[in-house]
């Protein structure tokens, strides 16, 4: 007996880490700046790209999902003064998985410049352009699920000329797994039958010798 519990102890032993969480991105907004007369910012128009329900798996800590999330323009064919007020940009996201499902925001800069910190050939297209946009986002966001699993979402920074636009992509990171939504990946339910089998075989043997002695 004490070596089928050895041997369900080892193949537990083995599986554990083997484990992956399912997300359902339920819906998603943004909320971005339009100008209008009389107020002062870059015109930003944006389409999005990921479908509602977006569904993804991470199967372990550390791993990275990444999808097109929309993309960001602007109509004005130069940067003016009053262009290069910021303005507030933010992304909503609403998950219904795992249960009972969790939200986040993630905010971040929009406006117009001609020049690109650190880089003098972005800076001279930009000039030919006509001026340049850009998003910054803010620090990623980590959002809890469950009891101890948390997800961070990290938006990609743009610059796009005017008129022009770029794709703002989304990365979402399984920061900490949450023992409460797991779910067991099919070699992990493998290693457990596997052990199971040779424990009862074990047993099976030993009742056998038993019989002939």
């Amino acid at each position: 007996m004490r070596a089928f519990f050895a041997a369900v102890v080892l193949a537990l032993g083995m599986a554990s880490p083997a484990y992956a969480v399912s997300f359902t991105v339920d819906e998603y907004s943004i909320s971005h700046f339009t100008e209008t007369p009389g107020n002062q910012a870059l015109n930003i128009l944006v389409t999005e790209l990921m479908e509602d329900d977006h569904d993804f798996v991470l199967n372990s800590v550390g791993q990275t999902h990444t999808v097109d999330l929309f993309q960001i323009r602007t109509n004005e064919s130069t940067i003016e003064a009053d262009d290069i007020l910021q303005k507030i940009i933010s992304v909503g996201f609403q998950f219904s998985a795992p249960a009972p499902g969790f939200n986040g925001t993630e905010t971040g800069l929009t406006g117009g410049t001609y020049i690109v910190p650190g880089s003098g050939a972005l800076t001279g297209l930009c000039i030919i352009a006509g001026g340049c946009g850009y998003v910054v986002w803010d620090a990623p966001q980590v959002l809890n699920f469950g009891t101890t699993g948390l997800l961070q979402i990290q938006l990609t920074d743009e610059l796009f000329f005017t008129p022009g636009g770029g794709i703002v992509k989304a990365n979402f990171t399984l920061l900490q797994q949450d023992t409460l939504v797991h779910t067991p990946e099919p070699g992990t339910m493998a290693l457990v039958a596997t052990g199971l089998a040779a424990a009862a075989a074990r047993l099976r043997r030993r009742a056998r010798k038993s019989k002939q002695v």
